[in-house]
Order: C-alpha cells, then sequence, then structure tokens
C-alpha cells in the first residue's frame, strides 16, 4: 500500500499543471482592461480634438447666371442640365459657360449671416468642378477657409472678400496638372488654355506651380505669371497698369456740402452728380454689397420722368488729353449688378439704359470721339424698343437681373477702325438712366500695357465695333 502511495504522489508530482493561479488572471485581467481604457481615452481625446477644432461643414455655394446659360453636371447624375438664373452648387460638380454666356459662384458662410468669402466668374468658355468649399465647424477653430477647384479651363476673374476673420486655402488645379494657390484677400485672374496658364494678381497673395516641379513661383501684386506648358517655363512681367484712380471704390470720403446727398460717402477720384432739375432726385452713395465696395446709383419714389445719374473721372482736357500712343493694349473693363430697371430695354429711344459706360478720347486725326455702350436687365418682346441709341456703334447688352457681371472690351487698337482709334483719353463716365434705376458698380478700370494681351473670344463687341453702323 505504501508502495502505492509513492507511485501515485511521484505521478501527480510528473504531471503537468493545467490550472492558472487567480492572483495571475486577476493581474491580467486588470492590465488589460487598463490598456482598453487607455485607448479609449486617447482615441477619446483625439476624436474629441478633431471635432472641436479640425472637423469641417460645407460653405454655402450659389451660382449667378449673369448672362446666358450655364451647363451643370453632377457626379451622381452626369446628365448636363442648363441653368439660366441661379442655383446651389454641391461637391464634383462640374460648371461649364458657353460663348455668349457668363456666371458667378459664391461662397458664404453661413454661421457669419451669409458673409461672402469669395467669388468667382465664370468668363465665356471656361469651365471649372467643384471639388470642396468648406469651414471650420465652431469659430475657435484655427483652420481656414478651404475653396479646391479642378479640371480649371477658360478665364477665371476671382474676388476674396476683405475681413475674412480667418485665412483661406483655395487651390486652382488646371487640366494639365498646374496649381494655383490663393491665400489672401484681394483680385484675380486666371486665364488657362492648351498651352499657357496665366494668373495676373492685381492684388492679394498668388503663388503658381507647374507639374513635376517641387518649387512654386510667388507672383507680387501688379504682376503677372504666364507658364507654357510645352516648355515648363514661368515668365513674371508687369501686369496691365489702372490709368484711372480708385478704380475698385474702397477710398471714399464725406462731403463737407450741406445737401441731398452730404450724408452719403462718394468715392475718391470720381465726380458725381444728378440731372438738373429732375424730381425726385436720385442719389449715389458707396456702399459694401456681397464683399465688394460699390458705388451705388438709385432713383425710386415710382418716378415716371427721366432722370440721370453721372460719374466722370477725367484724365485729362479736350486741349491736353492723356497720351496713350505709346502703349500697345487698351482695354475698358467693369463690373456691376442691375438690380432693378423700371423701362423697358434702353427706353424708347435706346438711350436710357440702366447702365451706360462712355470714353470720350482723341482719335488719330486729332478729332474728338465718344464712345457709348449700355446694359438693360428688361426686355419685353412685344415692346419693339431700339437696342441700340443714336450715337452708339453696337446693340445694348441685356444681362439678368440681380447678378453681377464683368464686361471688357478686349484691346481697344484693334477693335476701333484705324482712323478712330485711341491716341489720348479725356475721360470715363458711366451712367445710370431712365425712370427708376437700382445699380451698383464695384468696378470700373482703363487698363494699359506694352504686353500682349491674353487670348480673348470674340464677342458681339468686337463685330460691331469692325462694322459699325
Amino acid at each position: 500500500m505504501g508502495n502505492a502511495l509513492s507511485r501515485s504522489n511521484s505521478a501527480a508530482a510528473l504531471s503537468p499543471d493545467y490550472g492558472v493561479k487567480p492572483q495571475r488572471l486577476a493581474w491580467g485581467v486588470m492590465l488589460l482592461a487598463f490598456a482598453i481604457f487607455c485607448v479609449i481615452c486617447v482615441a477619446s481625446t483625439i476624436g474629441v480634438n478633431y471635432f472641436m477644432f479640425q472637423s469641417t461643414l460645407p460653405m454655402s455655394s450659389l451660382l449667378l447666371v449673369g448672362r446666358g446659360t450655364v451647363g451643370i453636371t453632377e457626379i451622381s447624375d452626369p446628365v448636363e442640365r442648363v441653368e439660366r438664373v441661379q442655383r446651389s452648387i454641391s461637391q464634383s460638380t462640374s460648371v461649364g459657360t458657353d460663348s455668349q454666356s457668363q456666371a458667378t459662384l459664391s461662397f458664404r458662410d453661413t454661421y457669419r449671416d451669409g458673409a461672402l468669402v469669395a467669388a468667382i466668374t465664370l468668363k465665356r468658355e471656361s469651365e471649372l468642378t467643384l471639388r470642396d468649399a468648406s469651414r471650420p465647424r465652431f469659430e475657435w477653430s484655427t483652420i481656414n477657409y478651404r475653396i479646391d477647384l479642378y479640371n480649371v479651363t477658360g478665364e477665371l476673374d476671382i474676388v476674396v472678400a476683405q475681413n475674412l476673420g480667418r485665412n483661406l486655402n483655395m487651390v486652382i488645379r488646371t487640366q494639365q496638372g498646374a496649381l494655383i494657390y490663393i491665400s489672401e484677400s484681394g483680385r484675380y485672374v486666371i486665364n488657362v488654355t492648351d498651352d499657357q496658364v496665366q494668373v495676373v494678381n492685381r492684388e492679394g497673395m498668388a503663388l503658381l506651380k507647374l507639374p513635376n516641379q517641387e518649387q512654386g513661383h510667388d507672383i507680387p501684386i501688379g504682376e503677372q505669371a504666364v507658364a507654357h506648358m510645352a516648355g515648363g517655363d514661368v515668365v513674371l512681367t508687369p501686369s496691365y497698369i489702372d490709368l484711372l484712380q480708385n478704380s475698385t471704390f474702397q477710398e471714399t470720403f464725406l462731403p463737407e456740402v450741406v445737401g441731398d446727398d452730404a450724408v452719403r460717402e462718394i468715392p475718391t477720384a470720381w465726380g458725381c452728380g444728378n440731372a438738373p432739375n429732375t424730381i425726385p432726385r436720385s442719389y449715389f452713395e458707396s456702399q459694401m454689397l456681397d464683399g465688394r465696395a460699390t458705388l451705388h446709383l438709385f432713383r425710386g419714389d415710382d418716378a415716371t420722368s427721366h432722370g440721370e445719374t453721372t460719374c466722370t473721372q477725367p484724365l485729362g482736357t479736350r486741349d491736353q488729353p492723356l497720351d496713350v500712343s505709346g502703349y500697345a493694349y487698351l482695354a475698358l473693363r467693369a463690373t456691376f449688378r442691375i438690380d432693378f430697371q423700371s423701362l423697358n430695354t434702353c427706353g424708347d429711344r435706346g438711350s436710357e439704359c440702366p447702365l451706360m459706360l462712355r470714353l470720350d478720347y482723341m482719335d488719330n486725326e486729332g478729332h474728338l470721339q465718344v464712345w457709348r455702350h449700355g446694359f438693360y436687365a428688361r426686355s419685353d418682346a412685344q415692346a419693339e424698343y431700339p437696342i441700340r441709341c443714336d450715337s452708339c456703334t453696337q446693340d445694348h447688352e441685356f444681362i439678368n437681373e440681380q447678378a453681377w457681371y464683368t464686361y471688357e472690351t478686349g484691346n481697344l487698337y484693334t477693335l476701333f477702325p484705324e482712323v478712330r482709334r485711341p491716341v489720348s483719353i479725356v475721360s470715363l463716365i458711366f451712367y445710370a438712366s431712365g425712370h427708376q434705376y437700382n445699380v451698383h458698380v464695384s468696378e470700373m478700370s482703363l487698363l494699359a500695357g506694352q504686353l500682349a494681351p491674353a487670348p480673348e473670344v470674340p464677342d458681339a463687341m468686337a463685330e460691331a465695333t469692325q462694322n459699325p453702323a
């Protein structure tokens, strides 16, 4: 029996112990729980930090058609649709204009009462796709506004509003792979063709980077960068100069003269006034609209008589006008919106447009010439009113109401017949005319330079000025 017990104890001692000690199990569970707790804390911290400081919300993106129709294609529905007035734009949506249309894509911060962040105008034969337009979820976040566009071609006119409250990261990717970065408030022009990319920095900060190049090219204010895609070279040159002062109406003053207009600020360098002996009177004033400084021309009170509000900037006198014969390029550029007009078209004589442009200049033979061109936003097909005034060389242009529109003449030296080409400029005038009108003008520039102009799209003005009535 003793031998049996001995053998039993020996067998027990030699057999393996598959049990786990309670102390070790408890420590293991505790360490595992602590590790899970640490992971949850880290993940929660990262998640909360991202949500509070890094997460974003989409900005409001609204497309306003200034003229003609615009094609819109969404990635979720690849069938192209045509828009005539306005609509919201979502991410991965492509927008394109034809040879007769223009549209402005506005990005707004809905958390700041819809304040404008940036406005991008697509000129004729232009296209882009919206990849992203976002703002931080919370005001205390330090991240920037972000606007990302790709597949860009054609000409874009970009305005980034002042006093945004935070920085902006705008990235524009062309179809050839070039990248354009915009990071400050200001005004920019981008022109993309198959052969080159042109970036004009009128006011702000811009950088151009070509594919397969590590370094980008900073573009100072008042200069332009032209990248030739075939050779990969970038040339920086001065952009066109503006012969007008305060062309964007940002500089204002308060008149000291006591009168109907004394309480309204008006822009410097411009002389504005109303047609004499007209009741009710019209008025003019500096006003911010859609993040832009504007000159507001207005006449209401159910007026049924003729009225006119005129703004003039002289560049000389008839005896001593401003000599422009040394320039190779001269063009007039205007950005405006017509909010209301009571008359149909431009009145029964074609001379009462809600906005008229007028350039007084001396030609090659020393004769004073007056060039006029008008715009209107109301047209009744049944009322056969003329669309050209007696002294105009081209038809007035119809644009959509309550939408920004940018008009450019192209090079006046090539548009006018040789004997009528400008040699010197006397003055630039714009005015609102009619019974009732409500117009905002945000830019009036007269650009000149020695450089060959960027590729232009033929328009109605070229045909009209080459074949004047």
